[in-house]
């Protein structure tokens, strides 16, 4: 079933966009309804899967460099394993299947240049089976969004002698073991 909107809930969701820290009261002034009914709306929306609201990352602001990797991959069934390999990835912000002689784009950042091409060269997603042809482009400036939905880790515990979801161990990588890279931990 296709969602409707109407015009408080655009408000809404326009206002969060710009700020979504914003408090209901804060909502209700400009919009002209009670604090009960922007929660009521801000709820429905979140449930229905339309909106979530999260804290995001600012790569530029946190000094990082990204890249889009295109790749055009042999089946379904590498691609499926593609996407489960790098879906809790710490360094992946982007995973979409596309329509074009490539069908598989994923967006992939890193500490400084030098990191993110020994991510790439040591564990990155061109060197997984069944990958036929890859592209990669560097992202010099991101115009929007701004911010990101990241999954970093900050946790100090976690045991790098485990086998990664991409299929790595960390302790393993070149990059790791000459302190280039801080891991997937």
């Amino acid at each position: 079933m296709k969602f409707k909107f109407d015009l408080i809930d655009r408000k809404i969701l326009e206002m969060l966009i710009d700020d979504g820290r914003l408090s209901l009261t804060q909502m209700s002034k400009e919009i002209a309804l009670s604090n009960s009914g922007i929660k009521k709306r801000v709820s429905k929306l979140n449930k229905s899967g339309i909106l979530k609201i999260q804290g995001n990352f600012n790569l530029e602001a946190m000094k990082f460099k990204a890249c889009i990797i295109l790749l055009e991959v042999k089946n379904f069934e590498f691609i499926s394993k593609i996407i489960k390999a790098y879906r809790s990835c710490p360094y992946v912000f982007l995973v979409a299947e596309i329509v074009s002689s490539f069908n598989l784009m994923i967006g992939f950042f890193g500490n400084s240049n030098q990191d993110l091409n020994s991510k790439l060269k040591l564990c990155g997603p061109s060197n997984k089976e069944g990958v036929l042809h890859s592209k990669i482009i560097l992202i010099s400036d991101f115009k929007f969004p701004q911010f990101l939905p990241l999954h970093i880790s900050f946790s100090e515990d976690e045991d790098i002698n485990n086998t990664n979801s991409c299929g790595y161990k960390c302790k393993d990588c070149a990059a790791f073991i000459k302190n280039e890279c801080k891991g997937c931990c």
